[in-house]
């Protein structure tokens, strides 16, 4: 998975133009109606864009983190809440690129760039409400978990949850579980859209083979090396924000399409603390 070699000229980012032409009709209306932008999320299926970080190896695309942040940045000069389900998307892959081991990386990657699959993430480490009892040769999970951005359109969860010990333990399940439950509960300003609300667990079973195996309670490999990715995945989580900060600062028409209620925040980006 390669990080940030810069090319001048990216063919994904002419992909994300065209998504950004589509995207400008109604991102105002859409922002302010909330909910699940389905229609956007499956043209952003179709551009090919979801799998261009997943190595080639699985089916990928193999490029750097660059041009995820490029293509995140463009996308959020029109719509903020797109470029937040896109960015983010590509924090659990790399979890799992990173953590699990080979036989899952050749399962979820290789049928997620084979399939255009979307990801998720409801595994927030200052929330610790939600917890596992081991059943025979399986896990229960109940409770829920807050912040689980995109959770509302993805394919794949990226889970975590307490053991009775108080032991941290992550998974990957798909988001038609039976008992998973999608809250809806999300409003947040300029990014109503995002789905980063409550995801609740009522006797959820995580299989034996779906917990990440290479993760430890604390949430790093326990394999006994250590990847330089692990280094940089909250870093990586930020350049995510940062980007969709920038780009939705420097929208074109200079703001105007984001939601009212963003408008003096925009200001105070396009201008800089020392303008204010």
């Amino acid at each position: 998975m390669t990080l940030f070699d810069v090319g001048s000229n990216d063919p994904w980012l002419r992909e994300a133009r065209k998504l950004v032409a589509a995207y400008e009709v109604d991102a105002v209306e859409r922002d302010q109606a909330g909910g699940a932008p389905i229609e956007q999320v499956e043209l952003l299926r179709k551009s090919g864009l979801t799998t261009i970080n997943i190595p080639v190896r699985y089916g990928g695309g193999g490029v750097p983190w660059s041009s995820i942040f490029r293509v995140t940045r463009e996308i959020a000069t029109v719509d903020g809440s797109l470029a937040h389900l896109y960015g983010y998307q590509h924090i659990p892959l790399l979890a799992v690129y990173r953590l699990a081991s080979e036989v899952q990386r050749q399962r979820w990657l290789t049928d997620t760039a084979k399939r255009q699959l979307l990801w998720a993430n409801s595994g927030n480490v200052a929330a610790r409400t939600s917890s596992g009892a081991w059943t025979n040769d399986h896990w229960i999970v109940n409770g829920h978990r807050p912040f689980s951005s995109g959770s509302h359109v993805a394919d794949y969860l990226m889970i975590a949850f307490e053991d009775p010990a108080g032991n941290r333990i992550t998974a990957v399940i798909p988001t038609d579980r039976q008992g998973l439950e999608i809250v809806g509960d999300w409003d947040g300003i300029g990014q109503t859209q995002t789905g980063s609300g409550t995801v609740r667990y009522h006797d959820v079973r995580v299989e034996a083979d779906e917990v990440i195996v290479g993760a430890s309670p604390e949430g790093i490999s326990d394999r006994g090396d250590v990847h330089p990715l692990e280094t940089l995945t909250s870093q990586l989580a930020h350049g995510v924000l940062m980007n969709i900060f920038v780009g939705s600062a420097g929208s074109p028409e200079g703001g105007k399409r984001v939601h009212p209620r963003c408008h003096q925040a925009v200001r105070l980006l396009q201008c800089g603390a020392g303008d204010r």
